[in-house]
């Protein structure tokens, strides 16, 4: 049998923490958990969603405004701006894995290459232009 999709949302509750032996305990005042280094930081989705919409912008080639659609039947109003800037977001983290992969194909003898066209849009322009994807990789 066939689980139809759906969206499951979980929260995460921090409760803060304070003195609990006396009352009038100044010293110990309920104080929120700081979160300097947190990723997602004033974004609107969680990192796990961004990853998931990467995954399926990219990896399943859906397009933000499918995603978008697709949530609306799971009665969830979330824009196609704000997926693609969590995304966005998300990819700037992943410079480093992408500079060690790159390093890693320049290091062979042979690298082997691809070039795929696709539609852009140009901005300021109200049309696309063509733009290309190379794909790169070594072999030995």
């Amino acid at each position: 049998m066939a689980i139809p999709e759906h969206v499951e949302f979980i929260r995460h509750v921090h409760h803060t923490c304070a003195c609990n032996h006396d009352e009038r305990c100044k010293d110990n005042k309920p104080v929120a958990a700081k979160s300097e280094n947190y990723i997602m930081k004033g974004r609107v989705i969680d990192p796990t969603f961004a990853a998931e919409a990467a995954i399926q912008k990219f990896f399943e080639h859906i397009p933000t405004f499918r995603m978008a659609r697709r949530l609306q039947h799971a009665n969830v109003n979330l824009s196609r701006q704000a997926i693609g800037g969590g995304v966005t977001h998300l990819a700037r983290y992943l410079k480093p894995v992408r500079q060690a992969l790159f390093d890693h194909v320049k290091a062979g003898n042979v690298a082997h290459a691809d070039e795929t066209p696709v539609r852009v849009q140009a901005p300021g322009k109200g049309k696309c232009d063509l733009g290309y994807f190379w794909a790169v990789c070594r072999d030995e």
